[in-house]
Order: structure tokens, then C-alpha cells, then sequence
């Protein structure tokens, strides 16, 4: 014959499992959402610095083309 007090502490045990699991898989979200925020303003900042690395190659290009002097 069972004891009376076994399903329930195999519910309670099942209920701590999930618990863990869903605490894991909230800390790997949370992981994961702020790298790609890292990644994010990397990526902002590096296309802002091509963007003006661009700006001045077409600057010096079109001074060469008139043939002004750098200011």
C-alpha cells in the first residue's frame, strides 16, 4: 500500500523541476536580449564611423577631381 504523503511530495518535487527549468530558460532570455542590445549599439556605432569614413573619401575625392586645396 502507497503513503499518503508520496504523490503529494512527487507533485511538490515535479513543481520545483518546473520551476527551475522556466528560471533557466528566463535567465538565457534575459542573456540573450541583453547581447543583442550589446550588438545592437556595436553595430551603430560601427555603420555611424563608415558612414563618415565614407563622407570624407567622397570629400577628398571630389577636392581631387576640382583640384581645390584642403581647407
Amino acid at each position: 500500500m502507497a503513503r499518503p504523503g508520496r504523490p503529494r511530495s512527487v507533485l511538490e518535487g515535479l513543481a520545483l523541476a518546473v520551476l527551475v527549468v522556466v528560471a533557466f530558460l528566463a535567465g538565457m532570455l534575459v542573456e540573450r536580449l541583453h547581447s543583442h542590445a550589446e550588438r545592437d549599439q556595436m553595430l551603430r556605432r560601427y555603420d555611424q564611423a563608415l558612414k563618415e569614413h565614407r563622407s570624407l573619401l567622397m570629400e577628398a575625392e571630389k577636392r581631387q577631381e576640382s583640384g581645390t586645396p584642403r581647407r
